[in-house]
């Protein structure tokens, strides 16, 4: 099976965060002929392969992403999603196929020193799954030295190579906030409590918060993603509701200030109007923060094989599950431009290119020949 088959047959067959066991086991069949010292399942449905010089040296770990996401797929490709509502619009797609042929170049060229793990991680779009990684006692002796990985990045020329020293991504959590006041007739709404004016004044507070300098260290952004307020009978005033929001800062000190500022004056807010209310926050995404020399690495081996390297001077905007990595080891993300009309990232018309497949895979090999040989 080629590169090009391999990432088709998993974005034709998508699985959702925490369900992937079917694409953990197309990677496992994939890999096999490459010969790892081992495989390892992690994580619930993720998947480690080790590939050991039997040589001392470092450990380098490459991660991968195994989710899809519940998206429906727009276009009519050949090999279009065959769920419902599952698509691979992020690239995981790709991301893990690159990896997989990684394993293929270790074949051909093992490392002289240490050894390479190669980790299919489940759960990255709900920021979980690197924490089940990191918390699995499976995952307790293959502990890196470094980890690397990359994501695809739209608006970018395709094949070219996005560092940045520092933070890459931000610190992100989302909430949903529920709202219960009481039910009333609508032409009597002072017999009842309508959360819509509570809600009204929360909407004004997220926009208040807001600080959308990039520039600024305590840059912060509260976005509403959904709204809900009783029912569509006109003879009542709503009694209850919902609104839920996405936070997000460069650090998670930041964020951390942003979180407790907002639920201190969401809670103001409620208790004088007289409603009660109830907190679910989910999807909990850290800061991926890129060591520099790491990225000097990968800019030498980016550089090396001729690639177009963009200095970003901002980090992207989006979450990323890495930063649990980045957090616990050393380590660095880069981004692989897509192509400068590529559909944005969560998109339903988004496909990964496949002419990035054998690019993708040469920066992995170089990185790792790079690091390895020189431990």
């Amino acid at each position: 099976m080629t590169l090009s088959e391999l990432r088709q047959d998993i974005h034709a067959h998508p699985d959702l965060s925490g369900e992937e066991s079917a694409t953990r086991q197309r990677i496992r069949q994939f890999l096999a002929p490459s010969q790892p010292s081992e495989m390892v399942e992690v994580g619930g449905t993720g998947l480690l392969a080790v590939y050991d010089s039997g040589q001392p040296g470092k450990t380098l770990l490459v991660r991968a992403e195994l989710d899809g996401l519940p998206i429906h797929e727009r276009h009519d490709l050949p090999y279009r999603s065959t769920k419902a509502n599952h698509g691979h619009m992020c690239g995981h797609d790709g991301h893990m196929t690159m990896v997989a042929g990684v394993g293929q170049a270790l074949l051909e060229q093992p490392p002289q020193k240490g050894r390479v793990i190669l980790l299919f991680q489940p759960a990255e779009e709900t920021g979980e799954g690197a924490q089940w990684v990191l918390d699995d006692p499976a995952f307790a002796d293959y502990q890196p030295d470094c980890c690397v990985a990359l994501h695809n990045v739209p608006g970018f020329p395709l094949g070219s190579v996005v560092v940045r020293e520092g933070i890459f991504t931000p610190s992100v959590e989302s909430v949903t906030i529920q709202l219960d006041g009481k039910t009333a007739h609508a032409a009597e709404p002072e017999l009842g409590v309508n959360p819509a004016w509570a809600m009204q004044e929360i909407l004004h507070l997220a926009n208040a918060l807001r600080n959308l300098d990039p520039n600024a260290d305590d840059y912060r952004l509260v976005t509403p993603v959904e709204i809900e307020l009783g029912e569509k009978a006109f003879g009542t005033s709503a009694g209850h509701g919902s609104i839920s929001f996405t936070l997000r800062a460069w650090t998670k000190d930041r964020f951390d200030q942003l979180k407790e500022r907002f639920t201190r004056k969401v809670t103001a807010i409620c208790d004088a109007h007289g409603i009660r209310h109830t907190w679910q926050w989910v999807e909990p995404f850290y800061t991926t923060r890129n060591d520099a020399d790491t990225v000097q690495l990968i800019r030498q081996v980016a550089e090396q094989q001729g690639r177009q390297i963009i200095e970003k001077d901002m980090p992207f905007r989006w979450g990323e599950d890495f930063g649990r990595f980045t957090q616990a080891y050393t380590g660095a993300m880069f981004g692989l431009g897509s192509g400068e009309d590529q559909p944005a990232l969560h998109n339903p018309d988004f496909d990964f290119p496949d002419a990035l497949l054998p690019i993708g895979v040469s920066l992995f090999a170089g990185i790792i020949q790079a690091y390895c040989n020189d431990s």
